[in-house]
């Protein structure tokens, strides 16, 4: 992983209903909205008019939440600005109850007959939506209270592996293997299968130089330890590349209101991180902007999580190549942190 590198899941905010029953009951909004600014007259037209169009509005912004409401990142650079926050404000969510409070009331008011009736049916949905996002921000928050744990005694047995580095070419445009090459891989593979394999993976490629290397990759909830070799350059890594897949790993967390906030993978016995994620809105006020303005953060306004105070909790992910299993997080963006040592007093 490239430093600045961003991974994982971008946050989500999946509706409290089905995709089907959203989508049926913004259209039906719609349509009444719709209907009722054809057929109705003075404020019943404005009324239906702009129920309509609020209801649109609101569709567009659902149908984006179901497909994804943020792309892949792409490698951050310098330029590269923080992630934008693409949670409705609490502003906006009470303007949208407002209006549809307002769309029943003028509705049922003002209207006649099935006009009353899209009045009452909006007044209810109001009372729908507000009750599912509150149902929604609670389950957000429902990550129970930070746990540290550390690594079992004894240790799990150690994991190996017959299956290291795999190489696929594609004739005509990658260039295969020489047989020095595949001396070296050969050499590599040997040594590879005394080494621990517990989430790890690992591939041989060409380099942008044409010349062989091999990835290593370690993960958990993310990508948290990345190694690459180029053979022809180095004499017998097998020994680093142990002692690395060997190293302790902890996952450091900090909470605030029954939800990590900041999340850091580090090297256990010298605090030295590898990948880092920090979310500004489950934060507690004021943090993010104050870390920025006294220059805990990188270009492009990725926090440095090695500045935060003590973490409120610590878990063992990795010890002696084994790896345990670690409590889910929220989705983060991740990205990585430059080997950076934490202060632990």
């Amino acid at each position: 992983m490239e430093t600045g590198e961003r991974r994982g899941s971008a946050v989500r905010h999946d509706l409290p209903v089905k995709p089907w029953a959203f989508v049926a009951v913004m259209l039906g909004f719609i349509a009444a909205g719709t209907w009722l600014a054809v057929t109705g007259d003075g404020v019943a037209r404005w009324v239906g008019g702009g129920g309509a169009a609020f209801f649109a509005v609101g569709l567009v912004y659902g149908l984006r939440d179901l497909l994804g409401s943020r792309p892949e990142r792409q490698p951050a650079t310098a330029e590269d600005r923080a992630p934008v926050d693409m949670t409705p404000k609490p502003w906006m969510l009470l303007v949208g109850v407002l209006l549809l409070v307002g769309f029943g009331v003028a509705a049922t008011v003002f209207g006649e007959g099935r006009a009353r009736w899209l009045g009452v049916g909006a007044l209810a949905g109001a009372a729908f939506g507000t009750a599912s996002t509150a149902w929604k921000q609670r389950a957000d928050r429902r990550w129970g209270r930070p746990r540290s744990t550390v690594a079992p005694d004894p240790l799990p047995a150690e994991l190996r592996s017959d299956e290291w580095f795999g190489y696929e070419w594609e004739p005509g445009v990658d260039q295969p293997l020489t047989a020095a090459e595949e001396d070296l891989l050969d050499a590599l593979y040997i040594a590879a299968r005394s080494w621990p394999a517990d989430h790890v993976e690992s591939y041989a490629y060409r380099d942008d130089d044409g010349g062989l290397a091999a990835g290593i990759h370690v993960r958990d909830q993310t990508e948290i330890l990345e190694i690459r070799l180029r053979l022809a350059e180095e004499e017998n890594p097998g020994g680093r590349v142990e002692q690395t897949l060997r190293r302790p790993v902890n996952r450091v967390e900090w909470w605030h209101r029954d939800r990590p906030y900041a999340v850091r993978y580090e090297f256990a016995d010298t605090t030295e991180g590898l990948v880092e994620a920090f979310e500004a809105q489950w934060a507690p006020s004021g943090l993010h902007d104050e870390l920025i303005r006294t220059g805990r953060a990188r270009n492009g306004g990725w926090i440095q999580t090695a500045a935060l105070s003590e973490p409120d909790a610590v878990v063992a992910v990795r010890a002696d190549g084994r790896q345990f299993e670690t409590p889910p997080l929220p989705d983060f963006l991740w990205y990585q942190c430059p080997l950076e040592r934490r202060a632990t007093d």
